[in-house]
């Protein structure tokens, strides 16, 4: 198999913050080190100013690397956790349901999309049930 074919689309173009991120560091250290190494770079007027865009095929392998580690996307299972129904059975979508033509999220926002699911579902689950026990010692009252 080839590898490059399992790959996500990754976008052609990468800002300093992005490539930042993916490297957990802070925008003006990706700045400094392109400079250093005189990565190639289109100057851009995008919402909030000049920005450099670094042509992703341009910059050097580790970059490359960390930047495919960050947004590319990692198989993630069905949310079911510790809910007597899934989501699913809500007839709500859950994270990793989607195509891959839809795109992906990042690994943290995935995680953050999860625990909403997880929060709805477990809502539905309670109300379903009937209501709460708070609910139920004020009627009694």
């Amino acid at each position: 198999m080839n590898y490059l074919s399992v790959l996500p689309q990754l976008k052609p173009y990468y800002t300093a913050e992005e490539i930042a991120l993916a490297l957990s560091c802070h925008r003006t250290s990706v700045v400094r080190q392109s400079t250093l190494e005189n990565w190639p770079y289109e100057e851009k007027i995008l919402q909030g100013g000049k920005k450099r865009l670094y042509p992703f095929s341009s910059l050097p392998a580790t970059i490359q690397i960390a930047i495919q580690k960050h947004y590319a996307p990692a198989p993630v299972p069905p949310v079911t956790g510790h809910l007597s129904r899934p989501a699913e059975t809500f007839g709500l979508p859950t994270p990793g349901s989607y195509t891959a033509a839809e795109g992906r999220l990042p690994h943290h926002a995935d995680k953050i999309a999860r625990a909403r699911a997880d929060l709805v579902a477990g809502y539905l689950t309670a109300k379903a049930n009937g209501k709460s026990k708070k609910t139920k010692e004020r009627q009694h009252h």
